[in-house]
């Protein structure tokens, strides 16, 4: 923030414009989380659906006594949220970079490219990508809603360089001695980078907000971006001391009626006006943050003489302070928000997840297999009609091991007094009935036992077969595609636009090397920034599965098997073999084949070869290198 920003939410009552505009974020903010906490209910319900939690009930207490099973949720929900998150991650991950960068000019290739692509992959170590991946994903197939951030990190220290008895005793520009040791100054301290880079964290859906006055399609056309949070006191009036916010000493706790409104759209816990002023006095409560990205214009709130549209930051609490506000330095001019989503619908605010789409049928499965379940345990106990007046009641309804006969009872055998009434179990097909459910909700996801990794009864060709896993494949591999032109393809281009503008060369240095980063770093980080917003370079994703990797490489092998036995065609092709062998293998996962490469044998003595000039029988088989021409070509393949 500039000083002047910092001197005006410094002040104890905030200037009217601030407030005004605290007030118009707010307002903002508030009307989108009445629209999403409408569909808090519904995700709720879908976390317990792939949890698999409900309710227990006095059936489930008394079979839990009798060590019975109880009543479950056949957590087909956890099955298929899974598998189709599996397979969206695998596809991302198969190469050996998720963000493959893809030049645009012939200027971005060699060192240029490679050194952009050494820092996204550094990046994606360094934030922990994979792991904020799965968890996006797994969101999405719950909720049809994955948030991600993208900000820029800068954490350092002091530290006191080491000083020799020497230097502190003469200083060596002046070349005059110090007289005494009282005259020395205290050593310089310098500032030591412990990390510079991204930022990516994951966005609860309960705890993001967006302009819902359009849909969820075309949320980046909307005027803000928000996300909520909490702190604790303490730790903001360490970012107020680190420079970050002003004017923490003035927050305020909720009122009661601003609260009671807002309590009903709320999950954040721990900051409610009771909390909160119970600990006011030691300064030990939570505070609710507020983070805002908004599009305004400066001027009408005073901040900069700009009358032009700009992308500003402001941190709100608890809805009554502002404390931070500076424009969103970032070359990329978006929001840093990144939302996965299952279907990009323009005509719902938010469609129907993966979670919510198979629970009607779940539950048709869940009660099929209870009632039957039910229906088992009752016949296993059994229903015994019985003539009192000859047997002993008690000693049947205790559980006993022997049912008794009272004195009198005539012996006319036992089935006369006492005998199981005979039902017939209506829940026999119960379990046929719940596996066609099943068979429906696997055609309605796309998500089906070949993508699960279970191979349907009956034989099957190789060619069947794989255009079976191909069927499976497309429905998922449409979401996968979509997810990554809305979301993951900007992501990727925001962090490394973020590198290129503030990474500061110490940290460069490090990830390439001395002489590599000096050749490329004024490519990279260009003075000019205007080249950073214009910048075209993108990342592309190969949507090729694996198992169509198999395919090309197996075709591409039979290729080179018809080349190399006919040199006459392969000589007219004028195609490169070892260029062919190479592709096929790393369609396969082996990459540098050249590192298998036998050095060159050594001169031949002329000793070893024979009276007609050419090495002998023996002398080629002790040959470094020598390949029987009729196996060469599958043992490359193999």
């Amino acid at each position: 923030m500039t000083p002047e920003i910092t001197k005006l939410l410094s002040q104890e009552i905030e200037p009217p414009m601030i407030a005004a505009l605290r007030q118009y974020l707010v307002k903002s903010v508030n009307r989108s989380r009445s629209s999403m906490s409408k569909f808090y209910t519904d995700w709720d319900k879908a976390l317990d659906v792939y949890r698999s939690v409900r309710s227990r009930d006095a059936d489930d207490a008394r079979a839990r006594n009798k060590r019975e099973p109880e009543k479950m949720t056949v957590p087909m929900s956890y099955a298929q949220v899974n598998t189709l998150v599996t397979f969206l991650f695998l596809a991302y991950t198969q190469k050996d970079s998720i963000f493959e960068l893809s030049p645009t000019g012939s200027e971005d290739y060699g060192k240029v490219r490679d050194a952009c692509q050494a820092v996204i992959d550094r990046e994606l170590r360094q934030t922990n990508y994979q792991s904020k991946l799965v968890a996006a994903l797994l969101d999405m197939a719950r909720f049809n809603i994955g948030v991600m951030k993208t900000s820029w990190k800068y954490d350092s220290f002091e530290v006191e360089p080491e000083i020799d008895a020497l230097s502190m005793l003469f200083d060596l520009n002046s070349g005059m001695s110090l007289e005494s040791p009282q005259g020395l100054s205290a050593p310089m301290t310098e500032e030591v980078i412990a990390y510079e880079g991204n930022y990516v964290e994951n966005i609860s859906p309960w705890s993001f907000f967006y302009d819902t006055r359009l849909p969820l399609a075309r949320w980046k056309e909307g005027r803000f971006a928000a996300d909520e949070t909490t702190f604790h006191f303490q730790d903001l009036r360490e970012m107020e001391e680190n420079g970050k916010l002003a004017g923490t000493e003035h927050i305020s706790p909720f009122l009661r009626e601003h609260w009671g409104k807002r309590a009903e759209m709320n999950r954040l816990t721990g900051i409610e006006p009771a909390a909160q002023k119970k600990g006011a006095a030691n300064k030990d409560y939570m505070v609710a943050v507020t983070t805002v990205q908004a599009k305004i214009v400066p001027s009408d709130y005073e901040l900069t003489d700009s009358k032009q549209q700009e992308l500003w930051v402001f941190t709100l609490a608890n809805d009554n302070r502002m404390l931070s506000a500076e424009p969103l330095n970032a070359p990329h001019r978006e929001f840093t928000y990144d939302i996965l989503t299952m279907s990009p619908d323009q005509h719902t605010e938010l469609s129907d997840s993966l979670s919510m789409l198979i629970d009607p049928m779940q539950e048709v499965v869940t009660w099929l297999f209870n009632a039957r379940i039910a229906a088992v345990r009752q016949n296993i106990e059994g229903r015994i009609v019985v003539d009192p007046t000859f047997v002993d009641v008690a000693t049947l309804t205790a559980g006993n091991k022997y049912i008794m006969m009272k004195k009198n009872t005539p012996r006319l055998g036992v089935d006369k007094f006492l005998q199981q009434l005979r039902t017939v179990d209506p829940t026999t097909t119960h379990l046929q009935d719940a596996e066609s459910i099943m068979r429906m909700m696997q055609t309605v996801s796309g998500v089906n036992e070949n993508s699960m990794g279970q191979v349907a009864t009956g034989r099957r060709s190789a060619t069947e077969n794989r255009a079976a896993n191909a069927g499976a494949a497309s429905r998922m591999k449409l979401n996968a595609i979509t997810i990554w032109m809305d979301a993951l393809s900007p992501q990727g281009r925001k962090m490394l636009l973020n590198c290129r503008q503030d990474l500061s060369f110490e940290t460069f240095e490090k990830i390439l090397g001395p002489m590599d980063a000096a050749e490329v770093w004024d490519l990279f980080h260009p003075m000019n920034p205007a080249m950073l917003v214009a910048n075209e370079d993108y990342f592309s994703y190969d949507g090729t599965l694996s198992s169509e990797k198999n395919y090309i490489a197996q075709s591409l092998q039979e290729l080179i098997g018809i080349l190399a036995s006919n040199p006459e065609v392969l000589a007219s092709t004028g195609l490169d073999l070892v260029a062919m062998i190479e592709e096929v293998q790393s369609l396969r996962g082996i990459k540098n084949l050249s590192r298998f490469r036998l050095p060159p044998p050594p001169p031949v003595n002329e000793q070893s070869l024979a009276p007609g000039g050419s090495p002998s029988g023996a002398s080629v088989a002790a040959l470094p290198g020598a390949v029987n021409p009729e196996s060469g070509v599958s043992a490359l393949l193999s």
